[in-house]
């Protein structure tokens, strides 16, 4: 994410969000999708969250993209 002070907005991956000029402060949170089960990792791999995403990846002695192993 990126502010952009000139134009008052914050640049994101997947959008762009203007603030009011009398706003001081934007809060994001980032989702764990790992945790909240929200990953379409496979059985046979592990899920690794990342700011605004997250990984799969095989467990050992698994192949494939992360899910399908």
């Amino acid at each position: 994410m990126r502010f952009m002070p000139k134009y008052n907005i914050y640049m994101t991956v997947d959008n762009i969000i203007s603030l009011p000029e009398n706003f001081k402060s934007v809060v994001f949170v980032d989702v764990n999708e790992c945790v909240a089960q929200l990953d379409d990792c496979g059985t046979n791999s592990r899920c690794a969250n990342t700011h605004g995403s997250y990984n799969c990846t095989c467990k050992q002695g698994y192949q494939g993209n992360g899910r399908t192993c």
